[in-house]
This record gives C-alpha cells, sequence and structure tokens, in this order.
C-alpha cells in the first residue's frame, strides 16, 4: 500500500505543479492530504477520498466533500472535487494576490490547464468577481467564460475594477450580492 500512496502523491504533485497560478514556492513544498476515507484502484487509475477532504500545498487550499483523481502510471489527467460547496484558493505570484473559486462541483483538466466550476458558481481574481452558474478559467490564458442558470434569472455577474488597481469602496460587493 505504500508505494501505491506514493504514486498517488506524485500524480497530485503534478496537479500542482502544471497551475500556471501557483506561487513559484508552492511547488517545492510538502503536499498535505486529509480525509475521513480513501480508496485507491491501480488498475483503473482513480483515487477518491471521501469525507471533510483538504488539500494543500503551499499556498494552493482545495476542500471539498469528495475528490476524485483520475489517471494512470503518473500521468495525471483529471481531479473532480464535489461539495456543498467545494473551496478552492491560491496565491499568485508578484504580489498580485489570491484566486479563489466556490462552486457545487469543480474539475480540473490538466492537459488543457483549465478549471471547470459548475452549480452556484463564483470565481475572484485581481479584484474581480465572476459568478453563474457555469465558469470555465483557462488558466495560462487567464480567460474567463461564464453561463447563467436558464431555470432562474439566467443572468451572470461581474465586478471588474478599474485597471490602475484601485478598487474604490463603494464598488465593492460581497458575494451573492446583487449588482444595480
Amino acid at each position: 500500500m505504500r508505494c501505491r500512496l506514493v504514486d498517488i502523491i506524485g500524480l497530485l504533485l503534478m496537479l500542482v505543479c502544471g497551475m500556471a497560478m501557483a506561487l513559484t514556492s508552492d511547488r517545492q513544498q510538502p503536499i498535505y492530504i486529509e480525509s475521513e476515507e480513501m480508496d485507491v484502484d491501480d488498475l483503473q487509475g482513480v483515487s477518491e477520498y471521501r469525507g471533510a477532504v483538504r488539500f494543500s500545498q503551499g499556498s494552493i487550499i482545495l476542500q471539498a466533500d469528495r475528490v476524485v483523481v483520475i489517471g494512470q502510471q503518473r500521468g495525471l489527467k483529471k481531479v473532480i472535487a464535489h461539495g456543498q460547496p467545494v473551496h478552492l484558493s491560491q496565491q499568485m505570484d508578484d504580489d498580485q494576490g489570491e484566486m479563489r473559486a466556490v462552486a457545487q462541483k469543480i474539475e480540473y483538466l490538466i492537459k488543457s490547464d483549465s478549471l471547470f466550476l459548475q452549480g452556484d458558481a463564483k470565481l475572484w481574481q485581481h479584484g474581480n468577481e465572476f459568478s453563474g452558474d457555469e465558469i470555465e478559467y483557462h488558466l495560462k490564458k487567464e480567460t474567463v467564460v461564464a453561463r447563467g442558470d436558464k431555470e432562474q434569472e439566467g443572468r451572470v455577474r461581474i465586478v471588474i475594477q478599474p485597471k490602475d488597481g484601485q478598487v474604490p469602496q463603494s464598488s465593492q460587493t460581497k458575494a451573492g450580492e446583487k449588482l444595480p
């Protein structure tokens, strides 16, 4: 079992190293995983963590009810986190603040270096806020695509801060607050 756990840790390390937003120093930090249960299927290349899952490495913190890691032979393909909600945060290089995301489901595709947030999704970066039913965030390109929930208001909400970096107090909103 020890060899299998080392393989899983190696897969998770590859996930973190591929994330473009991480502090450079995050890649040299140890990985910590806590959960109530863990199942590993080496033949299928799937490991699953359940029950108050907390994954951290340096400034990266992922908290979820359930996390599934998919990959084989130390080649990570995908990480899927489910929760009520899932919380993800990561410090960015060059004192550019923190990227934060919450959703009912967060999926990270390693090859395309993309985050997919589904279900009451919210993303904060550089003081900007994006919310909708679904959000796609392409890490390397730093692009965001958001979709509203058609069954409810069907709207996407966005707050974009001025380029000079000065965030006026009157334009700040809390997560979930309706814009005028």
